[in-house]
C-alpha cells in the first residue's frame, strides 16, 4: 500500500488475501470496505488499483474474483459498486477497464460474468448500468465496448449474453437500451459510426445461433411499443450506409432458420401499424432497393419460402393491402421488376414486367386456389411467355386481362379456366392461344373474348 493512501476496514468485514497474490494500492488512493461486507480473492489472483482511484464498495455486498482471474483497473478511473450488488468474475477472466472510464453499478443490481469471459470497456467509454438491472455474460464471450461509445442499460432491463457470444460495439458507436426492456444479444456487431437506439417497452430478442451484423454508417432505429423477435438459426446483416426505420406499434418476427439481407444503399421503412412475419425464410433485398410497406399493412410470409427481389427493384404495397405468400413458394423477381407474387406455385416475372396492386387492393393466396386476381384490378403482361400447369385460374368479375402482342399463353392438361362475367380477356395479334386436351374454357355472359 503506497505512500498517501488510507486503508480502512470496517468492524463485521471478512478481508481474505489468499497465498501466491500480490495487492498493489498506488499513492494518492483510497480504499474503503464498509461494515458488512466480504471481499475473497483466491490464490493465483493479481489486484492493481493504480494511483488517483477511488474505489468504492458499499454495505452487504460480496465480491468474489475466481483463481486464475485478473482484475486491473488503471488510473483515473472509478468504480463504485452500490449496496445490495453482487459482483462475480468467474475463474479464467480478464476484466480490464481503461483509463478514463466510469463504471457505475447501481443497488440491487446482479453481474455475472462466467469463466472463460474477457470484457473491454475501451478509454473514453462509459458505462452505467442502473438500478434493478440484472447484466449476465455467460462462459465463452468476449465483450468489447471501444473507445468513444457509451453503454446504457436503464432502470428495470435486463442485458444477457449468452454463452459462446461475442458482442462488439465499434468506436463511436452509442448503445441505448432503455427502461423496461429486455436485450438478449448474440453475435452482434454495431460498426463504427452507428447509433443503435431501442426505446422504453421494447422488447429485443436476438437468440441463440443469430449473428446480427450492423455496419458503419448505418442508422437503426426501432421505436416505442415495438417488439423484435430474431429466433435462433436466423442471420440478419444490414450493410453499410442504409437506414433502417421500423415506426411504433410494429412487431417484427424472423423465426429460426431464416437469413435477413439488406445490401449497401438501401432504405428500409415498416411504417406504423404493421405486423411483419418471417418463418423459416431466406430473404434477400438487393443493393439500391427500396422497400415501403405502408401503415395498416400486414406482410406475412410463411414457413418453407425463398424470396429473392433482385437490384433497382422497387416494391410497392399501397395502403390498405394485405399481402399474403403462403408456404412451399419459390418467388425470383428479376432486375427492373415490380412485383406481385401470389401462392400455391413457383413463379417466375421475368425482367422489365411490371405488376400493380393498386392502394386498396387484396392479392389472396387461398387454399387449393393458385392464383387468384380479385375484381377491379387490371393485369397487363408485355412481352412474357405465361406457362400455367396443373393450376386452376379464376379472374373475377370486372377485370380486364390484356395479352399484348408476341405472346405466348399455354394451359396445360388438367386446368380449368374461368372468365367471370363482365370480363374482357383481349390477345392482341401475333400472340398463341393453346389450350390442351381435357381443358375446360367457360366464359360467362357478358365477357368478350378476343384472339
Amino acid at each position: 500500500v503506497s505512500t498517501g493512501v488510507d486503508v480502512l476496514v470496517v468492524v463485521g468485514v471478512n478481508e481474505l488475501v489468499v497465498v501466491g497474490i500480490d495487492m498493489l494500492v498506488a499513492a494518492g488512493s483510497n480504499v474503503l470496505d464498509p461494515a458488512g461486507t466480504d471481499m475473497l480473492v483466491p490464490a493465483g489472483i493479481d489486484v492493481l488499483v493504480s494511483a488517483g482511484v477511488d474505489a468504492l464498495v458499499s454495505a452487504g455486498i460480496d465480491v468474489l474474483v475466481s483463481a486464475g482471474a485478473d482484475v486491473l483497473v488503471p488510473a483515473g478511473v472509478d468504480l463504485l459498486v452500490v449496496v445490495g450488488i453482487d459482483v462475480l468474475i468467474a475463474a479464467g477472466s480478464d476484466m480490464p477497464v481503461p483509463a478514463g472510464i466510469d463504471v457505475f453499478v447501481s443497488a440491487g443490481v446482479d453481474v455475472l460474468v462466467s469463466a472463460g469471459i474477457d470484457v473491454l470497456v475501451a478509454a473514453g467509454s462509459d458505462v452505467l448500468v442502473a438500478a434493478g438491472i440484472n447484466v449476465l455474460v455467460a462462459a465463452g464471450s468476449d465483450v468489447l465496448v471501444a473507445a468513444g461509445s457509451d453503454v446504457l442499460a436503464a432502470n428495470a432491463s435486463d442485458v444477457r449474453v449468452a454463452a459462446g457470444i461475442d458482442v462488439l460495439v465499434a468506436a463511436g458507436s452509442d448503445v441505448l437500451v432503455a427502461a423496461g426492456i429486455n436485450a438478449q444479444l448474440i453475435d452482434v456487431l454495431v460498426a463504427a459510426g452507428s447509433d443503435v437506439l431501442v426505446t422504453t417497452g421494447i422488447d429485443v430478442l436476438v437468440a441463440a445461433g443469430i449473428d446480427v451484423l450492423v455496419a458503419a454508417g448505418s442508422d437503426v432505429l426501432v421505436v416505442f411499443g415495438i417488439d423484435l423477435l430474431i429466433a435462433a438459426g436466423s442471420d440478419v446483416l444490414v450493410v453499410a450506409g442504409i437506414d433502417v426505420l421500423v415506426v411504433a406499434e410494429v412487431d417484427v418476427l424472423v423465426a429460426a432458420g431464416s437469413d435477413v439481407w439488406v445490401a449497401a444503399g438501401i432504405d428500409v421503412l415498416v411504417a406504423a401499424g404493421i405486423d411483419v412475419l418471417v418463418v423459416g425464410f431466406n430473404v434477400l433485398v438487393a443493393a439500391g432497393i427500396d422497400v415501403l410497406v405502408a401503415a395498416g399493412i400486414d406482410v406475412l410470409v410463411v414457413v418453407g419460402i425463398d424470396v429473392l427481389v433482385a437490384s433497382e427493384i422497387v416494391v410497392l404495397v399501397a395502403n390498405g393491402s394485405d399481402v399474403l405468400v403462403a408456404a412451399g413458394i419459390d418467388m425470383l423477381v428479376a432486375a427492373g421488376i415490380d412485383v406481385l407474387v401470389v401462392v400455391g406455385i413457383d413463379v417466375l416475372v421475368a425482367s422489365e414486367i411490371d405488376v400493380l396492386v393498386a392502394n386498396g387492393s387484396d392479392v389472396l393466396v387461398a387454399a387449393g386456389i393458385d392464383i387468384l386476381v380479385a375484381a377491379g384490378i387490371d393485369v397487363l403482361v408485355v412481352g412474357i411467355n405465361v406457362l400455367v400447369v396443373g393450376i386452376n385460374v379464376l379472374v373475377a368479375a370486372a377485370i380486364d386481362v390484356l395479352v399484348a402482342a408476341g405472346i405466348d399463353v399455354l394451359v396445360v392438361v388438367g386446368i380449368d379456366v374461368q372468365v367471370a362475367a363482365g370480363i374482357d380477356v383481349l390477345a392482341a395479334a401475333g400472340s398463341d392461344v393453346l389450350v390442351a386436351a381435357g381443358i375446360d374454357v367457360l366464359v360467362n355472359a357478358g365477357s368478350d373474348v378476343l384472339v
